[in-house]
């Protein structure tokens, strides 16, 4: 009987025993976790001294800063200061940020656009930051508050605050409609491969200079790619296989917004001809001259077909030569002068010249200068 008790008695001691150890073992496992496990989507970064809330589903709610279950305990005078909603969805979102504390305290908040409350008592009744700031796709809305000590004289204990931040999702358009017009493509054929391209951008003042990518196709196949810049117009040489017989559209899309965009009409390419408008009135010319005046230019092959008039004011007929060229910025096209000996009639005569073995450039968008 009394072996039978003793070895109950230490029977007991040892549960008693492995109790005891298991009891220090979750004070172990709290100690080890003593620091708040945070929330889904919550962050804290206390070298920047903020907490940060990723909105990843388009769904209105509240999240808060400051519960046990989300960031932990939050106590003033203590990182963080700094509570953010990073709206990380394609919708846009507004924020409202609204703050309490377990007993009174005072103090400063500041928003993204600055001072928001100015020594503001809180207490645990909400007081709103901000009601409404927007946030679109990858921004941000933050709110911090500033402690003065001076200001909270009769605080003992500095309390728990939380902040809860409202988020609503709306149906607002993530980026304004910026592109009002297609740009405009115009096209010359230069040869039977090569054509001479221009596009305009701000086709009328459609406000896209400097803010967007502009692509042209030949048929379906893209082959140039820019970015607009300060300029309206952009002009370049696509030499391939059928260039000159082929279709062009061009297409203008916003860099921040590839949804706001417009594609122009498929054109074919024109005849590679330059023309000006001439007075055939004598007297619209100085008394005097004898000169040579350009109606139109155009190409066969390498050969420039100049047309025009001869323009004598002299009242005679006369064996005057003139001279006369045209140019594109940093480029000769072609330049002639007229035989000593061709006699040039009084009054206005049409008149038409070649030049062999030029430079083909397009004549439409080179920004001619004929003299």
């Amino acid at each position: 009987m009394m072996k039978q008790f003793k070895e109950t008695q230490m029977e007991g001691r040892r549960l008693l025993h492995l109790g005891i150890a298991a009891c220090m073992l979750m004070l172990v496992m709290v100690i080890c976790h003593a620091e708040p496990v945070f929330a889904k989507n919550f962050e804290m970064d206390l070298d920047a001294n903020k907490v940060t809330y990723t909105l990843t589903e388009a769904k209105s709610g509240s999240v808060i800063f400051g519960e046990a279950n989300t960031t932990g305990y939050i106590y003033i005078g203590q990182k963080p200061d700094t509570f953010v909603v990073k709206n990380d969805t394609d919708k846009v979102i507004r924020v409202g940020m609204y703050v309490t504390t377990e007993s009174p305290v005072t103090l400063t908040w500041f928003a993204d656009f600055g001072p928001a409350l100015m020594s503001q008592t809180i207490n645990r009744s909400e007081s709103a930051v901000i009601t409404g700031q927007t946030a679109k796709p990858g921004e941000e809305v933050s709110v911090q508050y500033g402690y003065i000590k001076e200001e909270n004289k009769n605080v003992k204990t500095l309390p728990r605050l939380k902040v809860r931040a409202k988020i609503t999702v709306t149906d607002e358009p993530v980026y304004k409609t910026v592109v009002k017009k297609e740009p405009k493509i115009e096209v010359t054929k230069m040869s039977a491969d090569q054509a001479g391209i221009q596009v305009d951008v701000n086709n009328g003042g459609a406000g896209v200079r400097g803010v967007s990518k502009i692509y042209v196709y030949k048929g379906s196949k893209k082959i140039k790619t820019f970015t607009s810049a300060a300029t309206s117009k952009y002009t370049f040489t696509y030499k391939a296989k059928g260039a000159g017989s082929a279709k062009y559209k061009a297409k203008v899309e916003m860099i921040e917004n590839k949804n706001d965009a417009k594609t122009s009409k498929a054109v074919s390419p024109k005849a590679n001809t330059y023309s000006l408008k001439v007075s055939t009135k004598l007297s619209d010319y100085e008394e005097d001259e004898i000169k040579f005046v350009t109606q139109s230019l155009s190409y066969s092959g390498n050969t420039i077909i100049v047309k025009g008039y001869t323009v004598n004011t002299m009242g005679a007929d006369l064996a005057y030569p003139f001279y006369t060229y045209a140019s594109c910025p940093g480029k000769l096209i072609y330049q002639y002068r007229s035989p000593a000996n061709k006699v040039i009639k009084k009054g206005i005569h049409k008149y038409t010249f070649k030049v062999k073995n030029v430079s083909v450039v397009d004549l439409r968008h080179c920004g001619i200068n004929v003299k």
